[in-house]
């Protein structure tokens, strides 16, 4: 018989297939591992509320916070650095940010915007507004407005309008769609919890950690899901050296970590690990994960710093220390643990 002609068609498919596999793991590979880009600077004004009811300030502006925080896209100013641009500017540390003193401090920051939440009322409507301006300009970069009939039905307003922002200032619909749990299931459903909560971190932050633990105990009551009250109440122990209820607050806060945001989720799970299991490697690779989507957080970053030092690791610690106090020159914390670290090495 003749010899067959081979077929160069039938050859040539498996290269041509595994050319197009490898062009499709390499863009994988790029999707997966290509870098995060630069931040948006905001700054975050006081809420103006016009309503006369004191108690929702703090609530919604915290609650507001925990909204922004979760992007990757925008950076929050910390409040360090407000603290810090203040003082340079001869004002008191904890001077009200009406919107012309949060857009000059944003201007020194040389941040791209302010965010303007108020708050009014008319009969029984409650009216929210969010706004975003031009840090230079002045001009009107998006904003939203929700009409809400109970005070409980403000948490989910100000979930929407603080992803319309996000939306506006260019945030992708894909990191929204990943960083973006609405404060009920972030946080807590509860109006009354999340007030203990927030007032239970002032306290924790001016070092008072009776009262702090007293008020986060009241959130619990109120919500027994709410992860980020049990974490904080663990921080509050850890930071008494009361270990052996630290740990216990922090494991369950641990369990309760999908009831919470991406970052918060994160961080539970570096204080348990770290805290709670003494398993630094396993807190070291998630706090790396973490400021790998969240470069600007500077907490986090003395925190690596800190658990380098304790295995021992004095390079890796210093450089992640510098890196903190880059991020946070004023913070005591960051200067602690930088300090420690070159002081063992």
């Amino acid at each position: 018989a003749p010899p067959r002609r081979p077929n160069r068609f039938r050859t040539a498919l498996p290269v041509a297939l595994l050319l197009a596999m490898a062009a499709l793991a390499a863009y994988l590979s790029w999707r997966h591992f290509r870098p995060i880009p630069p931040a948006m600077t905001v700054v975050l004004a006081d809420l103006e509320n016009t309503t006369g009811e004191a108690d929702v300030d703090r609530v919604l502006s915290r609650a507001l916070q925990i909204d922004l925080e979760q992007s990757p896209f925008l950076n929050l100013l910390a409040k360090s650095k407000v603290q810090e641009t203040l003082a340079q500017m001869q004002r008191q540390r904890d001077a009200a940010l009406t919107p012309a003193l949060a857009r000059e401090i944003c201007q020194r920051n040389n941040g791209q915007a302010i965010l303007r939440p108020t708050l009014s009322k008319f009969g029984g409507t409650y009216l929210l507004l969010l706004d975003a301006e031009g840090c230079i300009s002045g001009s009107r970069l998006g904003g939203y407005k929700a009409e809400v009939h109970s005070k409980d039905r403000l948490l989910g307003a100000l979930d929407t309008a603080a992803g319309r922002v996000r939306q506006q200032l260019g945030e992708s619909g894909a990191s929204r769609e990943r960083f973006q749990m609405p404060i009920a299931q972030a946080t807590t459903s509860s109006f009354d919890a999340l007030r203990a909560y927030t007032q239970g971190l002032d306290s924790l932050e001016r070092g008072d950690f009776r009262t702090a633990e007293d008020l986060f105990k009241q959130a619990i009551a109120l919500d027994p899901n709410f992860a980020s009250a049990y974490k904080s109440l663990g921080t509050s122990y850890f930071n008494r050296a009361d270990s052996t209820p630290a740990i216990a607050f922090y494991k369950k806060a641990f369990e309760l970590r999908n009831r919470a945001t991406e970052r918060e989720r994160l961080s539970i799970e570096v204080l348990y690990y770290g805290g709670g299991l003494r398993d630094y490697e396993e807190s070291i690779r998630i706090l790396k994960h973490l400021n790998q989507i969240y470069p600007n957080d500077a907490r986090a970053w003395g925190n690596l710093c800190n658990l380098y030092t304790q295995l021992g690791e004095y390079p890796q610690a210093i450089e992640a220390g510098r890196e903190a106090r880059r991020l946070d020159p004023q913070s005591g914390y960051i200067a602690e643990v930088l300090g420690r670290a070159y002081k063992r090495a």
